[in-house]
């Protein structure tokens, strides 16, 4: 094959490795929100508010790593998911 052809055909997959990673990437943020809105609403269905602590011990049952929590609580904030009724505890919106 020649170079330009090799090339060409490494960059193609590259770049289709890359857009894989981003669509997995973004399919693991959804299911972590998922969850974790989940885990809210069961927390806050018999609290006042679900306790961040709380919230980083049922998302580790779910294989849900604490900085993935920290991080979609963040974007749920900014968003208006959640808001944070009390200091680190959460309710939905």
């Amino acid at each position: 094959m020649s170079d330009i052809l090799q090339d060409t055909l490494s960059g193609i997959n590259l770049q289709e490795s890359t857009e894989t990673k981003k669509s997995e990437k973004k399919t693991r943020e959804r299911e972590v929100k998922e969850a974790s809105l989940k885990i809210i609403n069961t927390i806050t269905a018999v609290e006042e508010c679900a306790k961040v602590a709380d919230i980083i011990t049922e998302a580790k049952k779910e294989k849900i790593e604490e900085k993935e929590v920290i991080k979609i609580l963040k974007d749920m904030r900014k968003f208006d998911i959640v808001y944070e009724s009390k200091l680190d505890c959460y309710k939905t919106v």
